[in-house]
């Protein structure tokens, strides 16, 4: 089902307006970064001054002992310890080591960056996910928490493809093997992170010992990594927050000398099985990658799965994380939690 948001077009005062052009502005003219990489122990350090009310712990995840056999493919690039954080809006930290809460609603979020930028507390990441746990607290009776991993980028070679896989697959593997339930998990993901998300979902339906989540929540999935592009599409670029050839290079990158059509590099190429989670796809109609929610979320229904999209007029990619300028992200949020609750 495809669900047409209001027209929420705003009316830019002098401030906005400048604001949309210096970030297209920064965009556009920041380079990719390669040739330094994070430590785990790196990646891991949890920022001070968080928002009033908000409490983030993390923990170090070692390699799961069942990753799947197709992201094990690369002599490069090996299994290593993920750094996995957990937002909370109590003090008390999530119970590791014992069993969770039973019925702990879970959003286990994957941040996006096209594989090569991001990180679970980045300068965007953290307001977003700041709000939703807010929002999915007070939404439901039960206890609730956003698990986010910061998998390894690919800014050298061995965190190519598929060092992200391997690290949100153990991750996920992890938050199993606590004691949450996969049915009260939602697996969800912002741009790369969605495509990212996605895959990670196929590849537990696949070859898992794990269970499926409940839900899958994409937020403008990059999700094909050929960048083939509708006329539609094309017609966004001067509206567009982000350069296609952006995208591509952070594409060739991640990907190395993997083919960007296989299901493991782009989720639009994915044969989602009749088993397929309830699955939430939101989109800006000013956005060039629009094409893959509309291609995925076709695909999910031709399969018999239950999936809605849906598409904010005039928004471009990325908008979810300047909500100083993009007001929408309240009702995507909102539409979020209802979603989760479903």
């Amino acid at each position: 089902m495809t669900e047409s948001a209001p027209s929420t077009r705003p009316t830019w005062t002098d401030e906005q307006a400048l604001a949309l052009h210096a970030i297209r502005a920064a965009f556009r003219q920041s380079k990719i970064p390669f040739g330094d990489a994070q430590s785990a122990a790196e990646r891991a350090v949890i920022p001070s001054n968080l928002p009033e009310g908000l409490f983030i712990t993390s923990t170090m995840v070692p390699p799961s002992l069942d990753i799947p056999a197709s992201i094990l493919q690369n002599p490069v690039v090996h299994p290593a310890e993920t750094p996995l954080f957990f937002y909370t809006t109590s003090a008390e930290p999530p119970s590791l080591g014992g069993m969770p809460a039973r019925g702990t609603k879970v959003i286990f979020f994957v941040h996006g960056g096209g594989n090569v930028i991001g990180h679970p507390t980045g300068q965007g990441t953290l307001p977003f996910l700041s709000d939703l746990v807010r929002k999915l607290v007070a939404g439901i009776s039960a206890r609730a928490l956003i698990a986010a991993p910061s998998f390894r980028l690919a800014t050298v070679p061995e965190n190519c493809f598929p060092a992200a896989l391997q690290d949100l697959y153990s991750a996920y593997s992890y938050l199993i093997k606590e004691g949450y339930d996969a049915k009260d998990v939602t697996i969800a993901g912002e741009s790369g992170g969605g495509n990212l998300a996605l895959i990670l979902t196929y590849l537990i339906s696949q070859s898992s010992p794990h269970a499926l989540p409940d839900h899958v929540v994409t937020i403008a999935p990059a999700a094909d990594l050929t960048h083939t592009l509708s006329d539609f599409a094309k017609a966004q670029a001067d509206a567009d927050l982000l350069s296609i050839a952006s995208y591509e290079a952070a594409s060739s990158q991640y990907l190395a000398a993997f083919p960007a059509n296989d299901p493991l590099a782009s989720s639009t190429f994915i044969n989602f099985p009749p088993s397929w989670p309830k699955t939430l796809i939101m989109v800006g109609t000013a956005d060039q990658l629009i094409d893959a929610s509309r291609t995925i979320a076709k695909k999910i229904e031709e399969a018999g799965n239950t999936v809605k999209l849906i598409e904010f007029d005039d928004l471009p990619h990325g908008w979810w994380l300047f909500p100083s300028i993009f007001n929408q992200i309240n009702d995507a949020i909102d539409k979020i939690v209802q979603f989760v609750q479903s």
